[in-house]
């Protein structure tokens, strides 16, 4: 495969295809080939593929799906340095190569580790929040006897989202499906008593 050369444009997200999907379609869980097939597919009809990638390398991304390759995948992670030899990655506010800096979260106040100077831990940037409220109100409608699927319906998710909360799969998430959670109310009703 040739090497892509992706111009610079400052409001390529704006364009890209992935502002329509959940967040959390670019960070699958597991390192299997099948587990970001949802979000390759997007990638490949996305108009700013090349921009994604490219931003991918210049911020020294080593997780998640940008511009088509699972980078959480060391194979995916090297065929898209080899795909896009002339991007940069940012190296201004680096300190020097092979460290890694112990930072806090300047929004929640995680200790992180991280090889650059970021200010947020990766959970923050993304926007989300913990889920651990949501872990605890699944339990307690579980201790109630209601079903992992009585509570999906009630709060509007995927059953497999539930689940992913309930076993500690996501740690965090997006503030909307703890708010969808921690909505479920009433449910004991439909529980059979």
């Amino acid at each position: 495969m040739s090497a892509v050369v992706a111009v610079a444009d400052p409001e390529w997200r704006q364009k890209g295809s992935c502002r329509h999907f959940d967040p959390d379609t670019w960070h699958p869980l597991g390192t299997g080939v099948a587990a970001a097939d949802d979000a390759r597919d997007v990638c490949r009809r996305c108009p700013v593929q090349h921009d994604c990638a490219s931003e991918a390398i210049r911020r020294g991304e080593t997780s998640g799906v940008w511009g088509g390759y699972h980078l959480d995948r060391s194979v995916e992670l090297n065929a898209l340095h080899r795909d896009y030899p002339n991007a940069q990655r940012n190296t201004a506010r680096e300190p020097q190569p092979g460290s890694v800096q112990t930072l806090t979260c300047k929004d929640c106040g995680k200790r992180f580790t991280h090889p650059n100077l970021r200010t947020r831990c990766r959970a923050c940037e993304l926007g989300r929040v913990p889920a651990a409220p949501a872990q605890a109100h699944i339990k307690r409608l579980r201790s109630l006897e209601a079903t992992n699927q009585q509570i999906a319906d009630a709060a509007g998710l995927p059953v497999h989202t539930i689940k992913q909360i309930l076993y500690g799969q996501l740690v965090n998430t997006t503030p909307d499906k703890v708010a969808a959670v921690l909505s479920v109310t009433g449910i004991e009703a439909a529980v059979p008593g």
